[in-house]
């Protein structure tokens, strides 16, 4: 099963690493998620769902998809597209594990959590 979330404007001054880690350990399957808090954050986490991110630093503008195909796709026919065939964007990597904190300023903040698929999970209840 693949589950994607969006939860926009949770409570304000909930340990938010801390929450969205335990969060993230706590799901099963195959999942990637986003989350926009009350201060503007924007949270990128990454079960073993694919989840593509890329930088256009002349807009100062992210663009994130469920994959690369789609987030490209998206950008035909706009300048963006003519950034991506100059070559004038950066990739984002965000891998298995991974937590990425978009801050309104730009910043990007990485954290881990331990990703367990389906198969993990019911390891031994047998």
């Amino acid at each position: 099963m693949h589950v994607q979330l969006a939860v926009k404007c949770l409570p304000k001054r909930i340990f938010w690493s801390l929450t969205v880690k335990c969060m993230a350990e706590s799901l099963r399957g195959s999942y990637a998620f986003s989350i926009l808090d009350s201060t503007d954050t924007l949270w990128l986490v990454r079960g073993d769902s694919p989840l593509a991110f890329v930088h256009f630093p002349k807009y100062r503008l992210y663009v994130y998809a469920s994959t690369e195909t789609i987030l490209y796709k998206s950008l035909v026919g706009n300048k963006l597209f003519d950034e991506v065939k100059a070559g004038s964007f950066e990739e984002i990597p965000i891998n298995t594990g991974d937590i990425l904190r978009l801050k309104p300023n730009g910043t990007i903040l990485k954290d881990t959590f331990t990703y367990t698929d389906c198969i993990g999970a019911f390891h031994g209840l047998y």
